[in-house]
């Protein structure tokens, strides 16, 4: 590195994410908002309490949002979702 230089990131080329916790004991169908402006993504849901995986349907429903669908609804805060753009 030389001293005064400018260190750019091309956001086209470099993962992005958003993580949050979610869950509110009643709905099991929840709208993640992301705000990476894209539909191709990759979505991770785990146990905040096991760091376990869990497995449910999504969708991109729009290109800052994804849809959640459990079978079960969690709780509040039971689970994290990490979105890649």
């Amino acid at each position: 590195n030389v001293a005064g230089s400018v260190i750019s990131i091309d956001t086209a080329v470099t993962a992005r994410r958003a993580t949050a916790a979610i869950g509110d004991g009643s709905s099991t169908t929840l709208t993640f908002t992301h705000n990476l402006n894209t539909r191709d993504i990759v979505v991770s849901v785990y146990d905040a309490a096991t760091y376990t995986g869990v497995l449910c349907d999504w969708v991109a429903n729009g290109v800052n949002t994804v849809q959640l669908t459990f079978g079960t609804a969690p709780t509040a805060g039971q689970y994290r979702v990490t979105v890649v753009g």
